[in-house]
């Protein structure tokens, strides 16, 4: 079962999430604790569409498709593999998730 399957299901897991991440060529040179917290990240955006669970500045600014406030509010890590968020969201999430999505909220 791909990730798009899982998400649409409600199933996918931050294992899942991590080895889809770790699997992307942006990716290769990120240490282990870069690919923990993106992967970590990725995680909190699947649950913030599926679950309205709370999360900050810049995942807020991922998920209202806002590159610039994301650009702002990122860290030196997500800034580094802010390519990754735009993968995930285009290449797991379902296509009509944005339609979906309810106002996200802050932590």
């Amino acid at each position: 079962m791909d990730l798009n399957d899982k998400w649409r299901e409600g199933t996918l897991t931050k294992e899942d999430v991590k080895a889809w991440t770790k699997d992307q060529s942006g990716m290769k040179s990120a240490t282990d604790e870069e690919l923990d917290h993106v992967a970590m990240c990725l995680h909190h955006i699947y649950r913030a569409a599926k679950e309205n669970y709370p999360v900050g500045h810049f995942l807020i600014a991922v998920l209202e498709n806002d590159f610039i406030k994301a650009c702002g509010c990122a860290d030196s890590t997500n800034a580094r593999f802010l390519p990754i968020y735009a993968k995930f969201l285009y290449n797991v999430a379902p296509a009509d998730w944005v339609h979906k999505q309810r106002k996200v909220k802050t932590k």
